[in-house]
């Protein structure tokens, strides 16, 4: 069949075996959108989340609700947005894209995801250097990444540094839409009406998130329940 070729790796496009895939999942799945229970559960999700977070500000902060927080947003980003944004909660594409901004919801940004992990993960899954989410320095996923000293103790740091993880994406992420680059690739022009509806959500996020939490409640047990729903989630 056709190949796909990337560096030395040569990818079969459209084989028998993959059309054979398809038909079969089509007979196993006749329709392969959402259902009625996919809506109930995102918003029972959605609610509880939005709920949670405005009890916090009135009632104050604890590190149970930050959690169980952290584990909503989590629900969110694998289970509502990943679908919507992947065009398989419906047929319909405004409803796809609808859903697909609670990502902007939780802080991060449907249009970088969909470059991050449809343009790029997904059409060169493992490729090292070339999937994001296997390429880093800091953390080796891959043993095509070159090893360095640290790298023998990243079962310890990885922990500590994953609260820190949606701090970057909140506020680096800024710049990235700013200049229509993530990952080291440019994004399309496209995209630059999606990317300054997806610059105005981030703000209010970071409003909602941030600001309001810890002016209401000026502690760093209010920091400290933050970084606990961030580390998470």
């Amino acid at each position: 069949g056709p190949k796909a070729e990337l560096g030395d790796s040569a990818f079969l496009l459209n084989t028998q075996a993959y059309q054979d895939l398809k038909q079969r999942v089509r007979k196993a799945i006749p329709y392969q959108f959402a259902t009625w229970e996919w809506y109930v559960k995102a918003v029972a999700i959605m609610g509880l989340s939005a709920y949670l977070e405005y009890d916090s500000v009135a009632s104050g902060f604890a590190f149970w609700k930050s959690a169980i927080l952290g584990v909503l947003m989590a629900m969110i980003g694998l289970c509502i947005q990943h679908d919507a944004n992947h065009g398989a909660v419906s047929p319909k594409g405004w409803v796809n894209r609808v859903w697909g901004f609670t990502q902007d919801w939780i802080g991060g940004s449907a249009l970088l995801w969909k470059h991050h992990h449809v343009l790029m993960h997904h059409a060169e899954t493992n490729v090292e250097g070339d999937d994001p989410d296997i390429t880093g320095e800091l953390i080796r996923f891959n043993k095509l990444t070159t090893w360095k000293g640290h790298h023998k103790w990243q079962a310890f740091y990885t922990w500590f540094l994953l609260p820190l993880l949606p701090l970057s994406w909140h506020f680096k992420e800024i710049y990235d839409l700013s200049v229509m680059r993530h990952c080291d690739r440019k994004m399309s022009s496209m995209a630059r009406q999606e990317a300054l509806f997806a610059l105005a959500f981030r703000f209010v996020f970071i409003f909602r998130f941030y600001a309001i939490p810890l002016y209401f409640h000026p502690s760093l047990h209010t920091a400290a329940c933050i970084l606990t729903c961030l580390g998470v989630g």
